[in-house]
């Protein structure tokens, strides 16, 4: 069968903010660097993609397959992530600021220096995961999993992790504040977390910062 894409011609040409792209099959594709926000891809199987710094702001990717994806740097602002699969993705220094990640699956991801602020991860699988360094400030993770996660370092200020499972998660050095709320019954106090003061929410500290 001959090939339908012209010499030097775009095979993915479809792929573009907006798209409908529900279901696709997009396994193993390099898409680095592309703009696909607002792009559905519900459903859509990206397993082992390469999607580094590519922009996904406000992409519908609910139970979609991103296991062990490469969206290092990557913006998913805004992103719908529920029920989808990250296993093993790789996903440091993406922005995840504000993305829905509800019961997701993250095991063993990586995501380091993350931008997770905002970010609803209520009842998320984040089990053997790496935070390390990333910042989870209003982040909602009530009844999520982080057994044996890594979280050295994360800020945790005005974190929800009511209901979560933190058995053998590694919270040395992770900032943390009045505004941060446990499990009932445990004590972080001998992890090794940093006290510091309560920081003005997330959307004022920018604003702030912007001003100045």
């Amino acid at each position: 069968m001959a090939d339908p894409t012209p010499p030097g011609g775009d095979a993915h040409a479809d792929i573009a903010p907006g798209a409908d792209l529900r279901n696709r099959d997009l396994a193993s594709v390099d898409l680095s660097g592309r703009d696909i926000s607002g792009a559905d891809l519900s459903g859509a199987t990206l397993a082992g993609a390469r999607l580094p710094e590519a922009d996904l702001t406000g992409a519908h990717m609910v139970r979609a397959d991103l296991g062990s994806a490469s969206l290092r740097d990557a913006c998913l602002f805004g992103a719908e992530l529920a029920h989808a699969n990250l296993i093993g993705a790789e996903l440091q220094g993406a922005d995840l600021r504000r993305a829905d990640l509800t019961e997701a699956t993250l095991f063993r991801a990586k995501l380091m220096t993350a931008d997770l602020r905002g970010a609803t991860l209520n009842g998320t699988d984040l089990s053997w995961a790496s935070l390390i360094d990333a910042d989870l400030r209003e982040a909602d993770l009530r009844g999520a999993d982080l057994f044996e996660a890594d979280l050295r370092h994360a800020d945790l200020r005005g974190v929800q992790l009511a209901d979560a499972q933190l058995n053998g998660t590694e919270l040395r050095g992770a900032k943390v504040d009045e505004a941060t709320a446990w499990p009932e019954g445990f004590d972080p106090g001998d992890l090794g977390v940093e006290r510091v003061a309560t920081d003005a929410p997330p959307d004022e500290a920018e604003e702030a910062e912007e001003a100045g």
